[in-house]
């Protein structure tokens, strides 16, 4: 048996797909599930201790579970629509790399193939792109990082983990230098 360098070629092709897409997707699901998973059991634990009478007083224990309720819908937003930029931004691809290697022709030189090719340079914008549309506290955060905020205006009130960054005081004194 002799191996020829196009059986080679075909083997590596196989093994590039496999590495560019389909362990990443596989990874995506795996890591993803789990996230979501254990959410789902940190909101659920929430409710049962709700309802079985221990904590229905307790504010701060359905205030946690409200919590834990949100952050498990906004990950599944998040790792949905990620999930499937990423599927949208290289399928076409990697389809045609696979139709390739199979021994259909590929005109790499037509503009489906360009755009395909293209769109996976795209798929490096897309999570920022995420979490700027479903999330408001992202929009906040970066219009204070380009200076559309003004200090002092509603718009900069959000939840984000640190407070706006400023330079200037309401006294005019240089604040948060590092001199």
């Amino acid at each position: 048996m002799s191996v020829t360098s196009e059986t080679v070629g075909r083997i590596v092709g196989v093994i590039v797909v496999f590495v560019q897409y389909i362990a990443p997707i596989s990874v995506i699901i795996i890591c993803y599930g789990k996230i979501i998973f254990m959410l789902s059991k940190r909101v659920n634990f929430g409710i049962k201790y709700q309802i079985n009478g221990r904590g229905t007083s307790n504010v701060g224990t359905r205030q946690k579970s409200n919590t834990f309720a949100l952050a498990k819908r906004n990950t599944i937003k998040t790792c949905t629509a990620i999930a499937i930029c990423f599927i949208a931004c290289w399928t076409q691809n990697q389809i045609q790399y696979f139709m390739y290697l199979t021994g259909f022709y590929i005109d790499w030189k037509s503009t489906y193939f360009q755009f395909g090719f293209t769109i996976i340079f795209v798929n490096c914008t897309t999570n920022p792109l995420v979490y700027l549309v479903l999330y408001k506290d992202f929009q906040t955060g970066l219009q204070a990082l380009f200076g559309c905020v003004t200090q002092g205006s509603d718009s900069t009130e959000s939840s984000l983990p640190y407070p706006a960054v400023s330079t200037v005081s309401t006294a005019g004194k240089q604040s948060h230098s590092h001199e």
